[in-house]
């Protein structure tokens, strides 16, 4: 098997929509349904390592929230977030843009192909990190990075956020914030 067919095999187990999105129903079928290639992050360079990305100065959330779904749509958010609590420590920061960009978010019927060329356009332009996800900017999530550039999900109200967020041997970052510091 090459290692772009490889990568075109599909992750489907990540994705629990009932437990995840809270029965939100088949309206979010397809969210992640497709290979997003784990380890494309790597062989492109895209993402952080050991890292630790700590809530927004300005997130308004006091504890990890799970993102709310809109009543037609597939967000964002809801994307990001049912990738990784689905499969922590699964997916690179990469694997999770593309899953939430919006020529993929939502759909099911993709093909490996498409999706190939989908991943090509859409980072043929640099994108902003997910240091601007609303995951740690609004929703009070902490994203860290392992050595091998997996993110998990903490909320900003845990024990587990509280140890990686004064952890020195991690780089430590805070997510974007969503107004401009007022001088």
């Amino acid at each position: 098997m090459t290692p772009t067919s490889q990568r075109g095999k599909a992750l489907r187990e990540y994705l629990p929509p009932s437990a995840v999105l809270r029965g939100q129903g088949d309206r979010h079928k397809g969210i992640g349904d497709r290979a997003l290639w784990p380890t494309a992050a790597r062989e492109s360079g895209v993402g952080y390592a050991n890292t630790f990305i700590a809530v927004a100065e300005d997130c308004p959330a006091t504890a990890g929230e799970v993102p709310p779904g809109r009543a037609s749509r597939v967000t964002v958010a809801t994307t990001q977030y049912a990738m990784l609590v689905g499969a922590p420590g699964r997916w690179t920061q990469e694997d999770v843009q593309l899953a939430s960009s919006p020529e993929v978010r939502g759909r099911d019927d993709l093909s490996n192909e498409e999706l190939e060329r989908l991943r090509q356009v859409y980072f043929a332009r640099p994108r902003a990190c997910l240091r601007a996800s609303p995951l740690p900017k609004t929703f009070g999530w902490g994203l860290h990075y392992d050595a091998d550039a997996r993110i998990t999900l903490h909320a900003c109200d845990s024990e587990e956020y509280a140890r990686l967020s004064s952890d020195p041997t991690l780089n430590q970052l805070r997510a974007m914030r969503s107004s401009r510091a007022r001088s």
